[in-house]
């Protein structure tokens, strides 16, 4: 899963920049040439000019500061602006794309065994030992049967790192030892030692209770509906 953001600055009513412009400008500064950049992109010539013309007559700005075939065509500074703003949201996209895959994608990975195996009305709770940790994990009836789990099973309970909950006291809830802190914008990123396993969590610097350091311990909780059960 990725987000999908797409940029467009706008002159008027009808007429926008959009990224098919933004990439034209792009290509016609590396060939400093309408027809050779039309070339390129396997776009017309045509299709180029009417596309270049249709904003240079909306905007107050020209596009190229010289057109002479002598020197090729020449972006003006509102068109290089353009590009560096576009420049900006991409890397912008890029670093957003990074946070939001890797908050969804990343797994936290727990060897645990199974002590209990208690059926609920419409689903089996498990009780996972981790060290001294009691860990408890909802799954169906028929992930019991395809698994074929037991009693002292060896198992690994997966959670999503979005799924931990930081500095909270309920069920399922745990502490752990401060391995590393990696602070982005205003999420910090955490990799906790939780019986000598490792764990990644998320938490908001403006949620958090408090500064944490290094080898500090920190609580979290992964909710027992959570947590994934495989062998």
């Amino acid at each position: 899963m990725k987000i999908n953001l797409e940029i467009e600055f706008i002159l008027n009513d009808n007429v926008k920049i959009t990224k098919k412009h933004i990439l034209l400008l792009q290509q016609i500064k590396t060939d400093k040439s309408i027809s050779k950049a039309a070339k390129n992109l396997n776009i017309s010539y045509k299709n180029a000019w009417d596309s270049l013309d249709e904003i240079s007559k909306a905007s107050e700005y020209n596009l190229f500061s010289n057109t002479s075939r002598k020197e090729g065509s020449k972006l003006s500074a509102f068109s290089e602006d353009i590009l560096k703003k576009y420049e900006e949201f991409c890397n912008f996209k890029a670093k957003l794309n990074d946070d939001f895959t890797y908050k969804l994608s990343a797994q936290n990975k727990i060897k645990a065994k199974i002590v209990e195996i208690k059926n609920e009305k419409n689903y089996i709770n498990l009780t996972c030992k981790c060290g001294d940790d009691l860990i408890k994990a909802n799954i169906s009836v028929a992930a019991l049967t395809e698994l074929n789990l037991k009693l002292f099973d060896e198992v690994i309970l997966i959670a999503k790192i979005n799924f931990i909950e930081l500095e909270n006291n309920k069920e399922n809830s745990f502490n752990a030892i401060i391995q590393n802190i990696d602070i982005k914008d205003e999420l910090i990123y955490f990799t906790l030692n939780f019986n000598n396993q490792i764990i990644k969590a998320i938490g908001k610097k403006n949620k958090l209770c408090k500064n944490y350091s290094i080898n500090d311990v920190i609580q979290f909780q992964i909710p027992a509906k959570k947590i994934i059960v495989s062998l």
